[in-house]
């Protein structure tokens, strides 16, 4: 971004690209891992040779043990078996993404003695809600019908997703390509696109009212209130980091600082005159 001389008929003399793509083609320094820490030990293990000495204080590979017991220990201070177990997980957790798992209806019976008429826990004990085997049955349906409904959901919004990025390729085609013909295969991909969310939304609706209905209904045939819950995620494993060792950052260390500049008006003429402005410069 600095000292940069643009020139439009000349390729410039240095090119950083170029350079960088020399150092990969000849050293291969790549190495992949789940996590950007999993990336950069994979990249120690692969370049770094076997000690002369299993007793040597200086061996990288002693180095990578301590730094991933540091990440359970910057989790949990505790050194405990237990504890370590449990920053370990916290640490693998890191591969897999977390996706919502929708909704879970129960049977619960959140009415108090005093709600029931009746004056001690004894009497509560005596006619604690048990479910019957028919109730059991008609909670799972109403669990089905949600699982339905949530996975309706997933689809439209993955499916508005698609819709959007139809639109983003309309807009971002090169201007060499056929604007005509793309325009028209594009309108028959939204028209596809809008027609699936229109289904998905009434099939959502058609859902949603059995779901009420059996609600109301289960609730009605117990006489007790129904809970809802957040049903177990789904995980799935996240994308890999891929590391490049030997590459620079194509930003400058001070892309975030403030850059210095000088307005027009601070700039000074052979006869001492400011430049375009009878301002004063300014002192910052």
């Amino acid at each position: 971004m600095f000292d940069v001389v643009w020139d439009s008929t000349n390729k410039p003399g240095r090119v950083p690209a170029n350079e960088a793509c020399a150092h990969l083609m000849k050293h291969s320094p790549v190495a992949v891992g789940t996590t950007p820490m999993d990336a950069i030990m994979a990249y120690v293990s692969g370049h770094v040779s076997q000690p002369d000495s299993d007793k040597d204080s200086t061996d990288p590979r002693k180095v990578e043990e301590v730094l991933l017991k540091l990440q359970t220990l910057l989790l949990d201070r505790e050194g405990g078996v237990e504890s370590q177990r449990k920053a370990l997980d916290m640490v693998s957790n890191l591969d897999f993404g977390r996706v919502d798992g929708g909704k879970q209806h129960f049977l619960a019976d959140t009415k108090t003695p005093a709600d029931k008429g009746q004056a001690n826990s004894k009497v509560q004990l005596a006619t604690t809600f048990k479910a019957r085997e028919d109730d059991i049955q008609a909670i799972k349906v109403l669990n089905q019908q949600q699982h339905h409904l949530d996975a309706l959901s997933r689809h439209f919004s993955k499916t508005q997703w698609d819709l959007f990025a139809a639109w983003w390729k309309l807009l971002t085609e090169s201007p060499s390509v056929d604007r005509e013909a793309g325009a028209t295969n594009h309108e028959t991909v939204r028209s596809s696109l809008v027609d699936l969310l229109g289904s998905i939304n009434n099939s959502s609706g058609n859902v949603q009212g059995a779901v009420d209905k059996s609600k109301s209904d289960v609730k009605t045939k117990t006489g007790v209130d129904i809970q809802t819950g957040s049903a177990a995620p789904f995980y799935q494993g996240s994308d890999p980091t891929l590391l490049v060792a030997g590459i620079s950052s194509g930003w400058p260390l001070d892309y975030t600082k403030p850059l210095m500049v000088r307005l027009r008006h601070q700039l000074v003429g052979a006869n001492g005159e400011p430049i375009g402005s009878t301002a004063p410069p300014l002192d910052k």
